[in-house]
C-alpha cells in the first residue's frame, strides 16, 4: 500500500533512498510487479464492500492491473524524482511474483495500472 506517509515497502523504500540520494537496490530487473495499490484504491474499495453489503467471508488479494517489469518502475520513479540515480540488481534467491486480482475483480474491485499507482503515488511526494 503506498500514498503519502507510506513506509517498509518496496516502493516507498526505493523512494526513501533516491531522496536520501543513496544507490536503490534491486533484483530480478525483467519479473513483472503488480504488488502496488494506493491507500485510496484501496479506501475505495473497502467503501464499496460495506456500502454493497457483500454478503458472506471473502479472502481476497488486492494490487493493480497491467504488470510491468521491475526495470520499468524504477525507470519511471527516477525520471519523475531525479535525472540520475545509483541503482544496481543483485541476484536474488526470492522469487518473483504477480497478484492475481481475479477475486477481487470478482467481487467488484477496478484496479488501477501499475503505471498509474505508481503515478498517483508520486504525486502525492513531489
Amino acid at each position: 500500500v503506498v500514498g503519502k506517509g507510506s513506509h517498509n515497502n518496496f516502493l516507498s523504500n526505493v523512494v526513501d533512498n533516491i531522496k536520501k540520494n543513496n544507490e536503490v537496490v534491486a533484483s530480478n530487473p525483467r519479473a513483472l510487479f503488480n504488488n502496488i495499490i494506493h491507500i485510496n484504491k484501496l479506501s475505495e474499495f473497502i467503501f464499496f464492500l460495506l456500502t454493497e453489503k457483500i454478503k458472506g467471508f471473502h479472502v481476497t488479494n488486492v494490487g493493480s492491473a497491467e504488470p510491468i517489469t521491475i526495470n520499468k518502475v524504477l525507470k519511471i520513479i527516477f525520471s519523475k524524482l531525479v535525472k540520475e540515480g545509483k541503482f544496481r540488481y543483485i541476484t536474488s534467491k526470492n522469487k518473483p511474483f504477480l497478484i492475481s486480482l481475479k477475486k477481487a475483480k470478482q467481487l467488484g474491485f477496478s484496479p488501477e495500472t501499475v503505471t498509474q499507482s505508481i503515478n498517483n503515488y508520486l504525486k502525492e511526494i513531489i
